[in-house]
């Protein structure tokens, strides 16, 4: 495991001595225990799991803003036995009226969507993500146990699905979860989360939740395409509005982006995202001319920091600033930072992420 792959965290909380477990359910199900004093999180986020061939729902409490899937089980929130999977592998942060959701490997080995990604955004109109890590399945939701889905429609497209005699018309942007569980836009009897519909580009594609051997993880979708899900006949409509869509069977690949900083305002809302350069580099961050990313702020150094950047992690180190470089709100002379993970310099302050 190289320097990128290593958490520097110490673990400073025993989640499962916290972990309210009930057995009732299952052996592996429990609840974090809240942080008395993180925010109350107004956009509860839910995670399914597919273990034992059985669907796990998480909950987690008002008060939580960062959810980390990994298998070390001190570190994560939800533990994962699989050598392949990282200490943490996905983080899960609530940043202003979105969760980010990203992936800290090295290496890309997850599916956000039946695509090879790094980085997904749940909001009010777009509240569904399917994530595969290897044969490991979860579920993302703002759906369950409240209705915080926003319909509508920036661009005025949308597409339909006939199911049960009844047509569902739904925003062209928004991923529609197909299956029994309440979380679901359309309930169909049968499995809990039987397949997820989105789009990509002109495209849209149908995912299933569970995969058998060898199969493919996403299937493009025409007008009228036809799926059996479950007992089923459910029909996709495309207006007219969207082009014939082409390369059908070509699903873009994301594992491989930059990274890039996305700056905070005072309400925590991102307002902008800096581009930085590829693995290899090393660049310096300041007020001053020498800086990469030109920052507007009195109260940083000229030289501020040094960062170095990896294929998915920043190596930073602070130039001796006088107010400060600071990663996850702690203080640091050198560190690695992992997508997903706060910055601070001096007063700027950041999410680290990816530029897809």
């Amino acid at each position: 495991m190289g320097l990128e792959d290593k958490i520097n965290d110490q673990c400073t909380l025993n989640l499962h001595e916290n972990a309210d477990v009930s057995h009732d359910t299952h052996p592996f199900y429990h609840k974090i225990s809240p942080n008395d004093d993180a925010p109350t999180v107004n956009l509860p986020l839910s995670i399914f799991r597919m273990e034992h061939n059985q669907w796990l729902e998480y909950e987690f409490p008002a008060t939580q803003t960062i959810i980390r899937i990994g298998s070390d089980t001190c570190a994560s929130d939800i533990y994962v036995s699989d050598k392949e999977v990282a200490d943490v592998h996905i983080v899960s942060r609530l940043i202003g009226e979105e969760w980010h959701i990203f992936e800290r490997n090295s290496e890309c080995i997850a599916s956000f969507n039946g695509i090879k990604k790094r980085h997904a955004v749940l909001n009010s109109k777009c509240a569904s993500c399917l994530i595969k890590i290897k044969e490991h399945v979860f579920v993302f939701s703002l759906n369950a146990g409240t209705n915080v889905t926003d319909m509508t429609n920036t661009d005025s497209r949308t597409f339909g699905l006939k199911a049960l005699d009844k047509v569902f018309d739904f925003p062209s942007k928004k991923p529609i979860l197909i299956g029994a569980n309440s979380a679901c836009d359309v309930q169909l009897p049968g499995e809990e989360f039987a397949a997820l519909i989105s789009r990509q580009g002109n495209n849209f594609y149908l995912s299933p939740i569970i995969n058998t051997p060898d199969a493919p993880e996403t299937y493009p979708l025409v007008n009228n395409s036809e799926m059996l899900i479950g007992e089923e006949l459910v029909i996709f409509q495309l207006p007219q509005a969207f082009e014939a869509p082409h390369n059908l069977k070509i699903v873009h690949d994301y594992s491989n982006p930059n990274m890039a900083l996305l700056e905070l305002d005072a309400n925590k809302n991102v307002c902008n995202k800096l581009l930085l350069p590829g693995k290899g580099e090393s660049i310096v961050l300041g007020r001053g001319k020498e800086s990469y990313l030109g920052i507007n702020s009195d109260k940083m150094s000229r030289r501020h920091c040094q960062i170095m950047i990896y294929r998915s992690s920043l190596l930073i180190v602070d130039n001796d600033s006088t107010n400060g470089t600071y990663i996850n709100g702690e203080r640091i002379k050198k560190k690695i930072a992992h997508p997903g993970d706060s910055i601070k310099l001096a007063d700027k302050k950041y999410i680290l992420s990816y530029a897809e």
